[in-house]
């Protein structure tokens, strides 16, 4: 505290200096800290500086301090990236605060390359195309020959397109151009979501085709394979096309979206120097080593600190463009005078709670002179650490090394935001489960850590059908009655919304509107005012164990004062019966008759109806019709031995889940006794 107090009291702008009667010597409120380490070290280089910093972290995490207990700060982001990859050497867990601009992100800015380049085939720019393909080629995820790239770009006289079509149609540059052309030609057929899922490989662009092409993309940036090796940058990567996905859906509000609409929002952000920022909690591991900023570390403790480049031109001179240091720290810097590089400066010393190391280096790696701060004594205060014996060729080779945040051993920590937010709903249940569809796997991508993708067609019409019918039973419930037509607008409203093309949004809006009259007919006689519509249990503080359950009902339809139907809404093809075992219909009964019991367990244990109702019955109204163009509905008669084996399942998965012990179930099969199979194994377990 008194080495912080003689750096603060060099700052003449004070309050102490204002007011005389102002006292703000710091004293010691922890009185179990009897004893504080302060060094100051020189090295000749950054290199140097950065080696031995990595090698003193990780003597100190061998020695059983907890890495979150260490920080490293800095002024500059730059000097921190370049102590990444020695950290990373010495196997240490990072956690770095810099919020990300996702455009830096290798993953979107080649997404973004080839939302580009389709765009410009289709507008007919070929000047354009040609200036982006040979960039998205040289790619390493379409995995080309360099000999093979070298030759075409040397002979296409800047044509790349047109010369990559003469070539023979087993090379794989005509293949990569052919298909990136054939997708330009539907661009505007095809929402934007549906171009995007086709680039990152999530579908192909003609699946009917005889050799089916897959872009490389997802398997190149996200391949489960390779998750457990890096989970930092995947987590990075993922995060940050959610985000885009997201941030573009907002921009088109409840319009359809195409590639066109994209490229125009890019310009707009390239224009005004707009970022996206991602601050998603499980781009970072708060486990680890933390590297952060002067800026963010305010506020902050802990037991060892390392200020690095600790030189006049980092820590005592304005950034040279104030716009870019603003957009990437989360709060302003603290001005251009000496009084607020001193207050700076200050803030970091004092995260020490008992160790605080400050170190400078005397050359940069052109071998001009630097001058270590003056405000803490300048050269001759730092102890000069001998550099003879580092590998000057092992330090350039480390140094070059790219920039991922490496887990290292606290890999779950990465995604415990998500797992301390997470509630369990039937839906990743059943995923879990069903190892016809990658089980556990299935669950981690898609329910998690939400592998984006275009949401099907008949998705799209299944989200309409449900909103209409339950703004329409909110309507009825309040006036007592509700038209035809009102149903059938609710639902072309909710289906303007869905992210479909103009040939099948016109096919959606009949078979709803037909639906919706043969419902009306059918089932709308059987409504009640005292029923429930999609009802929310994300609030309802059910737990089952430890597992925290969501998830939504349809309907809940009251029976008597003590007993109530749980009603799921299918809008597929209708079942006759309970009976199936076999082929996609034993699955999908199954699947059904698990969500049945699950939402009487909703009901029956929620804070608000579970003191009230008992779940008798549960049901499945279709809205699809039958051969005899009738709506069938399922009903189901629910056992407590099944409701109790329920619950026994999700206190099994739920442990599995919490504990990312995703089990391999590869050797299962893909049928329905195969899923059934691996839920025995985890009840007997």
């Amino acid at each position: 505290m008194n080495y912080s107090r003689e750096l603060i009291t060099q700052a003449n702008d004070r309050l102490e200096t204002r007011m005389e009667s102002v006292d703000k010597t710091l004293k010691q409120s922890n009185k179990n800290i009897k004893t504080a380490n302060i060094n100051r070290y020189s090295f000749d280089t950054q290199l140097n500086e950065n080696a031995w910093i990595a090698k003193q972290i990780k003597h100190t995490i061998d020695k059983g301090v907890p890495p979150n207990e260490i920080a490293v700060i800095s002024r500059k982001h730059d000097r921190l990236q370049s102590l990444v990859p020695f950290l990373q050497k010495e196997n240490i867990s990072i956690g770095y605060d810099r919020q990300a601009h996702i455009f830096e992100l290798p993953a979107i800015s080649q997404l973004i390359l080839m939302v580009r380049l389709v765009d410009s085939l289709a507008r007919g720019q070929r000047v354009v195309a040609d200036g982006l393909i040979g960039e998205i080629l040289s790619h390493p995820m379409w995995q080309l020959d360099h000999q093979n790239l070298w030759e075409w770009s040397s002979q296409s006289d800047r044509k790349h397109i047109a010369h990559a079509l003469e070539l023979e149609e087993e090379n794989p540059i005509r293949q990569i151009v052919y298909w990136f052309l054939t997708l330009s030609h539907s661009i505007h057929e095809r929402t934007l979501e549906a171009v995007i899922d086709i680039l990152i490989g999530n579908s192909a662009e003609d699946d009917e085709a005889e050799d089916v092409f897959y872009s490389p993309y997802r398997n190149y940036y996200f391949n489960e394979d390779d998750f457990d090796s890096n989970k930092s940058a995947y987590l990075q990567a993922l995060s940050a096309l959610r985000l885009l996905r997201n941030r573009l859906r907002e921009y088109a509000g409840n319009e359809r979206i195409h590639v066109g609409d994209m490229i125009h929002y890019l310009d707009v952000l390239d224009r005004t120097g707009a970022h996206i920022v991602d601050e998603t909690p499980f781009v970072q591991d708060k486990m680890a080593v933390q590297l952060m900023s002067a800026h963010k570390a305010k506020g902050m403790e802990f037991e060892h600190v390392y200020i690095i480049s600790c030189e006049e031109d980092v820590w005592a001179k304005a950034p040279s463009n104030k716009t870019s240091y603003l957009q990437s720290l989360p709060i302003g810097p603290a001005g251009d005078g000496l009084d607020d590089f001193i207050r700076l400066l200050f803030v970091a010393q004092t995260r020490a709670k008992t160790d605080l190391n400050l170190t400078t280096h005397l050359y940069t790696d052109s071998g001009k002179e630097t001058q270590p701060l003056l405000m803490l004594g300048g050269a001759s205060a730092f102890k000069k650490i001998d550099s003879k014996s580092d590998d000057a060729i092992e330090l350039l080779e480390t140094s070059w090394q790219d920039y991922h945040p490496n887990p290292g051993k606290n890999d779950k920590s990465l995604i415990q935001p998500l797992l301390d937010n997470y509630r369990l709903s039937v839906t990743h249940l059943i995923n879990f489960l069903n190892v016809a569809d990658g089980g556990p796997k299935n669950w981690f991508m898609r329910n998690l850590l939400q592998f984006p993708s275009a949401k099907g067609n008949f998705m799209s019409y299944g989200t309409a059908m449900h909103t209409a019918l339950e703004k329409g039973l909110i309507q009825y419930k309040a006036s007592g009655e509700i038209e035809l037509k009102e149903l059938q607008d609710y639902y072309e409203i909710a289906l303007n919304k869905e992210q479909l093309n103009d040939d099948e949004h016109q096919r959606f809006v009949g078979q709803g509107r037909a639906h919706l009259e043969m419902y009306y007919k059918q089932r709308y006689p059987e409504w009640s005012e005292k029923d429930l519509p999609e009802i929310s249990f994300a609030d309802q503080g059910v737990v089952i164990g430890d597992a925290r359950l969501g998830g939504k009902i349809d309907r809940i339809h009251v029976i008597d004062k003590k007993n109530v139907q749980v009603v799921d809404i299918k809008t597929g093809k209708a079942m006759s019966s309970w009976g199936s075992k076999s082929g996609d219909l034993g699955i999908k009964t199954w699947k059904y008759r698990l969500q049945l019991v699950f939402y009487k367990i909703l009901v029956e244990n929620s804070r608000e109806y579970g003191h009230k109702y008992k779940v008798s019955q549960g049901a499945l109204e279709f809205t699809q019709p039958d051969d005899y163009d009738q709506l069938k509905v399922l009903t189901l008669d629910i056992k407590d031995e099944e409701v109790e084996r329920t619950k026994e399942l999700i206190k099994a998965v739920w442990n599995k889940m919490q504990n990312l012990d995703l089990p391999d179930t590869s050797s299962y099969g893909d049928d329905y006794h195969a899923i059934q199979k691996f839920v025995a194994d985890l009840l007997d377990k």
